[in-house]
């Protein structure tokens, strides 16, 4: 099962055919799972997919990124 988490957002005003890029820094806790092992968080190594959209509903961007160890 894939989870969904926002950890970062912004409102972007756009004009009609008007494009800007945007960067959004993501704190890894954000991303993180509770190892009671650890009594910790640990951010997990692997893919990570980015959806960006106009609402949860509608994310018709996407991108991939890698957390390596």
């Amino acid at each position: 099962m894939n989870y969904k988490r926002l950890v970062a957002f912004d409102r972007i005003p756009l004009a009609p055919g008007e494009a800007k890029t945007v960067t959004l820094r993501i704190d890894p806790t954000l991303l993180s799972i509770y190892d009671e092992s650890k009594d910790g968080w640990d951010l997990l190594p692997g893919e990570y997919k980015v959806l960006a959209g106009p609402s949860s509903g509608e994310t018709p961007l996407t991108a991939m990124f890698h957390i390596g160890r």
